[in-house]
């Protein structure tokens, strides 16, 4: 059974804004003139969005495992912009903002029902078709959380306010001009995610709801997303707490609830999110048949605990208690300017041969760098 030709024509997809805080701002207070000094900052702070760009590119042609298949970007002013068409099984009904359950059309259309036995081997063949499906968002979403580490790391080393990113669900309507195809063009998951944006605030990562959704059908990217809910925000001080320093106390990680938006008359949620462990999403593909026991993991203890905690997730009881589940490991800085490899080769053989070439190659530039006696 074929879908109608007109009907292929719309695809439901997801788009990533990538936008800097105060950019605008910024340039009005140098007199909107990219040859004052203030100017000049201002260019630097584009610098960066390039430079995340181009380590993506640089990235992307090394790391096939990690990247989704076909995916388009671009940089508009102050922003850069990401979007992934998503798989025809996930497209929702006309009418609806997320697909619910599967048609006895749509079985037929996606399963071939000839070869599946009983319904333990269709329910079989159901895991595997939403696992295989949800592989590239899972990618992207990873990627997405990567980019935006990057830049709000470096936008913060240069003391400037940082970037938010909002990530929306919609529909886009193929195209072309000059026979190149425009992904901007009619793309309401980009008009979603940019009318969304005034509603959300802070150099912070938003997912609509409808994302988190379908990317909980992959069940490691769900414990991900569980231990991601809880963000790290300066806490209020307490008169009345004994604290270790009054200068210095502590900060509360708490569960960021969805905020409602409304957008062209229909309600979306979005959630805030931790982007330091969504960044982990983008090795879920590749170490999938070590998520799921067929291969078992050469690397120590130390090194796992990242690892487990994408397979195993919080566990009840600490999703049942008020402060938020212990996310343990991090013992790489997972965004673009690092490698994606190197986490995932350190679970597969206990260590990493790219994080060695470059210990070596850094000790090798210290050494050509040190004094020499004459």
């Amino acid at each position: 059974m074929k879908v109608a030709g007109k009907d292929q024509q719309v695809k439901y997809c997801v788009t990533a804004i990538i936008d800097l805080l105060g950019f605008s701002s910024h340039l009005e207070i140098g007199g909107n003139d990219l040859r004052t000094n203030i100017g000049q900052e201002a260019v630097n702070r584009l610098q960066i969005l390039e430079d995340a760009i181009r380590l993506m590119n640089d990235e992307r042609v090394l790391c096939k495992d990690e990247y989704p298949k076909e995916f388009y970007y671009t940089r508009i002013n102050d922003a850069v912009i990401l979007t992934l068409d998503l798989p025809r099984f996930f497209t929702p009904s006309v009418g609806e903002l997320i697909k619910r359950g599967v048609s006895a059309n749509e079985i037929d259309q996606f399963f071939d029902l000839d070869s599946i036995g009983g319904d333990e081997e269709f329910e079989q063949a159901y895991v595997t078709k939403l696992s295989e499906d949800t592989g590239d968002l899972v990618r992207f979403v990873g990627l997405i959380a990567r980019i935006h580490h990057y830049v709000n790391r470096k936008e913060n080393t240069a003391y400037f306010p940082g970037a938010k990113t909002v990530v929306a669900s919609g529909y886009r309507r193929t195209f072309f001009a000059e026979g190149k195809e425009d992904f901007l063009a009619a793309n309401f998951s980009f008009s979603n995610a940019y009318l969304a944006e005034k509603d959300l605030h802070g150099s912070n990562l938003f997912l609509d709801n409808n994302i988190v959704q379908l990317l909980c059908a992959n069940r490691f990217a769900r414990n991900l997303l569980r231990f991601a809910s809880y963000v790290s925000h300066p806490a209020q001080f307490d008169l009345f707490r004994e604290y270790d320093d009054p200068l210095f106390p502590p900060g509360a990680t708490v569960k960021k609830e969805p905020v409602a938006v409304s957008l062209f008359r229909k309600r979306f949620s979005f959630r805030e999110l931790n982007p330091s462990i969504l960044a982990y999403l983008q090795v879920i593909p590749r170490l999938s048949t070590y998520l799921l026991g067929e291969k078992k993991s050469k690397a120590e203890s130390f090194s796992l605990s990242v690892f487990e905690a994408m397979k195993e997730g919080p566990s009840k009881a600490d999703l049942n208690l008020d402060s938020a589940p212990i996310f343990r490991g991090r013992i790489l800085r997972e965004d673009i300017e690092n490698d994606i490899r190197i986490f995932s080769e350190i679970v597969e053989c206990g260590e990493s041969a790219i994080l060695k070439e470059q210990r070596e190659r850094s000790l090798r530039e210290l050494v050509l760098k040190a004094p020499h006696p004459s």
